[in-house]
């Protein structure tokens, strides 16, 4: 497939269907069938809630809480401590319920 320059193509110009009135030919559907495949949502295994909890306790941001919340606990500074893991707790409930009700509306889709 040939290589757009997609700053340069006008608004008139029928990118995608060549001709927008009439549509694409049936030879040019067939071929672009085979080359992309069908137009449909790929449905990926469904995690379980315990295996999405700890990818986002694995991202970089949560790791540095979970380290910083460690030298605090280290450290005997327990306010502290409870501070930074109420905030690791917080964001990993928001990001878990935030990635609940995404896979929810692509489910639905």
């Amino acid at each position: 497939m040939a290589v757009v320059d997609f700053h340069r193509v006008s608004e008139g110009r029928g990118l995608f269907l060549p001709d927008p009135d009439r549509g694409l030919e049936m030879s040019e559907a067939a071929r672009r069938l085979g080359y992309f495949g069908r137009n449909e949502v790929q449905q990926g295994v469904d995690r379980k809630i315990v295996l999405r909890l700890l990818a986002l306790i694995a991202s970089p941001l949560n790791l540095l809480l979970l380290i910083a919340a460690g030298i605090s606990l280290f450290l005997q500074e327990w306010p502290d401590a409870a501070i930074v893991l109420s905030v690791l707790v917080g964001s990993t409930v928001l990001g878990g319920v935030q990635e609940y009700l995404t896979g929810n509306a692509m489910r639905r889709l």
